[in-house]
């Protein structure tokens, strides 16, 4: 059952449209006869999809004017966080409504009168999609920000680079260059180099250097905020084999100790 806020102007239309959905049996609608009673109402409980009007019509010629119109409301709804998806039915002249889902671009028109029923429809399906749509997008964060742990809980410094543009690192890549995160993410990979011709091989290793899983290896020396080069162990998944500078994940490892010994025993 599909749960749905729906905050009603009190107008004949607005009334049968109400009526339509919740004979559906699919969609339990609580209603809320202003927008005030509906901030209230948000409150105390969550629901899949908000439907409101986005501006009162006139009464007898006289403009009623609500402590909140739609707009209003949607900019309260943000300010508080608040990201359930907005259906706005919007008044189109005296004989139109037309019932826009907010994030979408998606528009139905419904007649002032006549029979509304196969726009009604749409508007069930709209409110459907609506909510299968959110509930994607958090499952979606959900799995993202588990997989933000996980990465951010490794040893290793790990990164997400787009055309040459890190998007995203972990903490152990912060603490191993010495930057902010802030100051990383924005900033082209070559930079984090000494000289554009150790980019270039790095670029050309990762091409040469694959193993049985397709993941790109290359070994080089990141430079870190104080300036101190790392000799780093790299390797990635890149998202065209063919193209490392498009982007992928990479994985870094830093072989600072590992130098060190080999450098003691070479001196040996």
């Amino acid at each position: 059952m599909i749960s749905v806020l729906f905050v009603d102007d009190n107008t004949d239309l607005l009334s049968r449209i109400r009526t339509f959905l919740e004979k559906t049996g699919e969609i339990k609608v609580e209603p809320a006869h202003s927008i005030k009673q509906a901030t209230e109402k948000l409150r105390g409980r969550t629901f899949d999809v908000i439907v409101s009007y986005e501006q009162q019509p006139d009464v007898n010629g006289i403009e009623f004017v609500p402590d909140m119109n739609g707009i209003d409301f949607l900019k309260y709804l943000k300010l508080q966080g608040n990201t359930t998806p907005v259906i706005l039915l919007c008044r189109r002249g005296q004989n139109k409504i037309a019932i826009e889902e907010v994030n979408n671009a998606t528009e139905i028109t419904v007649p002032q009168s006549g029979d509304i029923r196969p726009q009604l429809m749409e508007m069930v399906t709209l409110i459907k999609q609506t909510m299968l749509r959110k509930k994607a997008e958090r499952e979606l964060k959900v799995q993202n920000d588990q997989l933000a742990t996980i990465l951010s809980a490794t040893p290793l410094g790990i990164f997400q680079m787009r055309n040459g543009i890190l998007e995203w690192v972990n903490g152990p890549l912060v603490a191993m260059l010495g930057y902010t995160e802030a100051s990383l993410v924005g900033r082209e990979l070559r930079s984090l180099l000494r000289t554009p011709e150790e980019y270039e091989q790095l670029c050309r290793e990762f091409l040469i250097r694959k193993d049985a899983a397709g993941l790109g290896h290359a070994d080089t020396r990141l430079v870190k905020n104080d300036g101190t080069p790392i000799p780093c162990h790299i390797q990635v998944h890149p998202l065209d084999p063919m193209d490392i500078t498009r982007g992928g994940t990479f994985v870094v490892t830093d072989n600072t100790d590992k130098q060190k010994i080999a450098d003691a025993l070479h001196e040996s």
